[in-house]
């Protein structure tokens, strides 16, 4: 990425906008470039005058303007990330945006139980990750509010598409859909216990997606046929299972979802075949009567001495070809990149403060939201990036006159030409608070946001001293 590209961000995200209105695709990227050079800062604080406030505020509430029509494009600047890659993790999750304090906002739903009385949106996003675990974009975002919670159903009668579970197959019918053409790019699924359930693997299966799901169900197995009782139990199954051997793991720590320790884990794993649920009706669910072969994989740590953290044991259910014991230890590596969505929302929420927007309408915050979501993910990989690759050049996220203003201030002289990027990311973060001891490792989304807003507002100061002066008379 040359100096150009790098200035021009905002523009290649949002390449091939189409809001019905060469203005309104201006405006898009303009204000796309001040959220994310202020992302902790309020609407106003960012565009800094009342002219540029007023046309964001009536750019969010254009009919024209839609989350989906700000996401489509930078999705297109991922699928283009995606394909030099030959292993893609596509992580689900949903969370929630609290907005229970805007009393007078219009077509804000449920979330939560009804009894606490939270209002809000809730949003389910797919987020691609290099196999290293590099933020590589979003790949999809569902936005909707809940309503009212429905009482005196079955669960069991309702039909499959009906379900607010359906997100999770819908989601993977989109993926499957969008990333045809990368032939060489193999997509993996990850998602958490939500998406434990037997319609969303067979609908994998048949869409030819693979997948890797932490289970919630000790499902009966190996049933000779969708009504029979015969079989066992998964749990009690894999338990049974020969040690594949006992490896070292880097996982989050429970306290913190940016910070990670080792954990030292004995893997087993297990062929099985699961067949529909039988107290589910075929017709309602429309799913056929098939039999989904699948694997699971137990992770289980030992000698966990350290206070307040309950020993990791997780099942982990798979379609991906499992053959050798490496192979068994690749799955677990690759959903232990899950947590990675976590952080993402973190900077979603606390980095660019999404939750603090004071909107009429919900359709306003889909629209902000929309922009955060690229403002967040350009955030999360600017600060692994350097991790990934520790050699990459400064000139990749850094333009010539950000690093000569961050070695100005962090190292008092001029940095040499070979800097790399992780050296500049480091000094961000130092302007963001970061200690830079020996035992700090790397530094955290939260001081490169503060790092990253003190440099725009830096940058912006001298561009106010180095304009001509003007006389007034």
């Amino acid at each position: 990425m040359e100096k150009a590209e790098v200035d021009d961000w905002a523009c290649s995200e949002l390449n091939g906008v189409s809001l019905g209105d060469k203005r309104l695709n201006s405006r898009s990227t303009s204000i796309l470039k001040a959220l994310s050079e202020h992302p902790e800062a309020s609407i106003p604080e960012s565009l800094r005058n009342w002219s540029e406030t007023y046309a964001a505020y009536r750019f969010f509430g254009n009919d024209n303007v839609t989350h989906d029509a700000l996401i489509k494009p930078h999705r297109e600047m991922t699928l283009k990330r995606i394909a030099e890659h030959r292993i893609v993790l596509a992580v689900q999750d949903t969370t929630s945006l609290n907005f229970s304090g805007l009393q007078l906002t219009e077509g804000l739903g449920r979330i939560g139980s009804d009894v606490n009385g939270a209002k809000g949106v809730l949003v389910h996003t797919t987020y691609a990750l290099s196999d290293q675990g590099l933020p590589l974009g979003t790949l999809d975002q569902r936005v909707w509010q809940r309503e009212k919670k429905k009482e005196g159903k079955n669960n069991s009668k309702i039909a499959s598409r009906d379900k607010e579970s359906s997100k999770w197959i819908d989601t993977i019918k989109e993926i499957a859909n969008v990333t045809e053409a990368l032939k060489q790019t193999t997509v993996i699924h990850v998602m958490d216990r939500e998406a434990d359930f037997y319609e969303l693997f067979a609908e994998a299966q048949d869409l030819e997606q693979k997948f890797i799901i932490r289970a919630h169900v000790n499902r009966r197995i190996n049933r000779t046929s969708r009504r029979s009782d015969d079989g066992g139990r998964l749990l009690q199954q894999l338990g049974r299972q020969k040690p594949l051997g006992t490896v070292e793991l880097e996982v989050k720590a429970k306290a913190d979802i940016e910070t990670k320790r080792s954990a030292l884990v004995q893997l087993r794993a297990l062929q099985f075949k699961l067949t529909p649920p039988k107290n589910k009706p075929l017709k309602i669910h429309s799913f056929k009567n098939h039999v989904v072969d699948l694997t699971a994989v137990q992770v289980t740590e030992i000698h966990q001495d350290e206070e307040g953290l309950e020993p990791i044991n997780w099942i982990l259910i798979t379609n991906v070809s499992i053959k050798e014991p490496e192979d068994v230890l690749l799955c677990v590596q690759y959903y232990c990149h899950r947590w990675q969505i976590e952080v993402f929302h973190r900077i979603l929420k606390t980095g660019c403060r999404v939750e603090s927007c004071r909107f009429s309408t919900v359709k306003k915050i889909h629209v902000y939201l929309a922009l955060l979501t690229i403002v967040a993910w350009r955030l999360h990989w600017m600060t692994l990036l350097g991790r990934v690759a520790p050699e990459a050049k400064a000139c990749l996220v850094f333009t010539a006159q950000e690093q000569t203003i961050l070695s100005k201030l962090i190292l008092k002289s001029i940095a040499p030409k070979d800097c790399r990027l992780v050296d500049f990311i480091v000094l961000l973060a130092q302007l963001g608070g970061f200690l830079n001891r020996k035992s700090d490792g790397f530094p955290g989304a939260q001081v490169l946001w503060r790092g990253w807003h003190k440099l725009k507002d830096f940058m912006h100061n001298l561009a106010l001293i180095q304009e001509p002066e003007t006389t007034y008379v």
